[in-house]
């Protein structure tokens, strides 16, 4: 997916989103990220609406549901509406072999649904007559922000093809289908000088290097349809316990390692802060982590508030695991009269340094430095 088209969505009037093999969506808060992930999730649940009907003579109007779908929370169709947009469509535009495929939305005042305005049998038949790369393959990942905490007990949820879930609640299930299987050679852990290629072995290889110090272990319950996980850490001495007693990372982490080795090649992954609740160090390494998926052929999306996941990123490219070409960071901000988002698109140089530096991207560590260098200069004056 090289690009989404989105007119007349709450702050795009009438812009244009650029994707690489992995993007990355930052800036301030409020200001454009998760409006363009909505817009991914709203697509999706277009497509999936179309995949899954088989005639082609359909007159009905289907309806894209704002709410509860992918944990999408978005009220009314006025509410999503650009204030300062033009007529009465939402339109998002995604590239289709040599020309576009667009969705057109009627607005219905304050529906919480979204109208299709072009032919459902045309739009259908494009559908289902397209590859099945990105967003349009039978495969879909989308991790939500607000993932699973620790927890103890997991239901097995048999939904294969969302992964582990938006929230990461069928993490466990997925790791016990998988467990004897082997990952892609083009997804396995760099330090892993033996090759050892299954899956189980993988993930606590990646998850040790994420989070030093980890092991864990899932226990399939079948009798009640349940998946037992238990969490150990040897330099502590003490046996496996419940996930509780390790806090809240390795059960945000955890997620994003099960559905990068298990997703499949040419599907799309979109992650919403990587970095929650993790150490810097381990900040950094989801970035890389990442980067090594995307490049398998996962194409990779995340929103991130983390110049350590960018560094990640950033050293992923340096270590040969991806191009610096396939990386595209949008740093979103609104103008200066702040009446509109303005869109910077960086990209690296061979050396895996930004093309430009705009200000307010990733540089509170500099601004604080240098405020408190003043402000210990004016103390010291007082004195």
């Amino acid at each position: 997916m090289d690009y989404i088209k989105i007119k007349n969505y709450k702050c795009f009037l009438d812009n244009k989103i650029n994707f690489k093999k992995i993007t990355i969506l930052a800036g301030a808060n409020s200001v454009g990220k998760s409006s363009v992930i909505q817009t991914i999730l709203l697509l999706r649940q277009a497509i999936e609406k179309l995949k899954k009907n088989k005639t082609e003579n359909v007159t009905e109007q289907f309806k894209i549901i704002l709410n509860g779908i992918y944990g999408l929370n978005l009220g009314s169709s006025d509410q999503i509406f650009s204030a300062n947009g033009s007529g009465s469509e939402i339109t998002f535009a995604i590239p289709l072999d040599n020309s576009e495929m667009c969705f057109r939305f009627n607005v219905n005042n304050d529906k919480i649904y979204l109208d299709f305005i072009d032919s459902m049998s045309e739009l259908g038949k494009k559908v289902r007559n397209t590859g099945r790369e990105t967003i349009f393959h039978d495969y879909f990942y989308y991790l939500n922000a607000e993932r699973f905490g620790p927890r103890s007990i997991q239901e097995i949820l048999e939904m294969d093809k969302i992964g582990v879930g938006i929230n990461g609640e069928n993490t466990g299930y997925v790791y016990d289908v998988n467990f004897n299987k082997n990952i892609c050679e083009n997804r396995a852990f760099i330090g892993n000088e033996s090759k050892i290629l299954l899956f189980q072995k993988q993930v606590e290889f990646w998850l040790d290097y994420i989070t030093p110090g980890v092991k864990f272990k899932v226990d399939k319950i079948p009798d009640v349809n349940l998946v037992k996980m238990q969490l150990n850490r040897p330099a502590f001495d003490t046996n496996y316990s419940s996930p509780y007693n390790s806090g809240f990372g390795i059960s945000y982490v955890l997620p994003i390692i099960i559905s990068g080795l298990t997703a499949v090649k040419d599907s799309l992954l979109v992650v919403e802060n990587p970095e929650a609740h993790l150490h810097p160090g381990g900040q950094s390494r989801i970035g890389e982590f990442l980067a090594r998926i995307a490049n398998s052929g996962v194409q990779v999306i995340l929103e991130t508030h983390s110049e350590h996941v960018v560094n990640g990123i950033k050293k992923a490219a340096l270590k040969g695991l991806i191009d610096t070409d396939s990386i595209l960071i949008n740093f979103f901000e609104l103008s200066k009269d702040r009446d509109r988002v303005a869109l910077h698109e960086l990209t690296l140089t061979r050396d895996a340094e930004l093309n430009e530096w705009p200000k307010g991207f990733f540089d509170q560590e500099s601004d604080d430095i240098r405020e408190l260098f003043r402000l210990r200069k004016e103390r010291r004056t007082m004195q």
